[in-house]
């Protein structure tokens, strides 16, 4: 059952904050921080505390799922190409798309630091649950 608060507790505050008028970097750093209460708020021993950890990153891998499906800069260039009636993004435009945003002095949600924070997580969720 705690498991069940835990996720409607996680789920409710990335809501409240992505409702936020603020960087979505700074959105990200507040959802960490509140979630990192929480976990702690709701481990009583080293056991729940690993479980809770657990079910956080199953989580966050969930959403960060959805994120990169919904909000795709490939499928948004593609509806947009479909509604404007105009002609559909070529592979090499993609390709400039994407090293834009590798460039060092990007500061979206899509910079290279988050990149690699993220595929580290991935890693640890697949190796230690897959």
């Amino acid at each position: 059952m705690i498991l069940i608060k835990l996720l409607i507790i996680f789920s409710i505050l990335t809501i409240l904050i992505n409702l936020l008028q603020i960087r979505s970097i700074n959105k990200v750093k507040i959802n960490l921080l509140f979630a990192i209460i929480v976990i702690f708020n709701f481990s009583y021993n080293f056991n729940t505390l690993l479980v809770n950890l657990l079910l956080y990153l199953g989580f966050l891998y969930v959403i960060l799922n959805i994120y990169t499906t919904r909000y795709s800069s490939i499928r948004i260039n593609l509806m947009n190409s479909i509604v404007l009636n105009k002609k559909i993004i070529t592979e090499n435009e993609l390709y400039k798309d994407r090293a834009n945003r590798f460039k060092r002095n990007n500061k979206s949600i899509m910079s290279p630091s988050l990149f690699y924070v993220l595929d580290k997580l991935v890693r640890i969720f697949r190796s230690t649950l897959i």
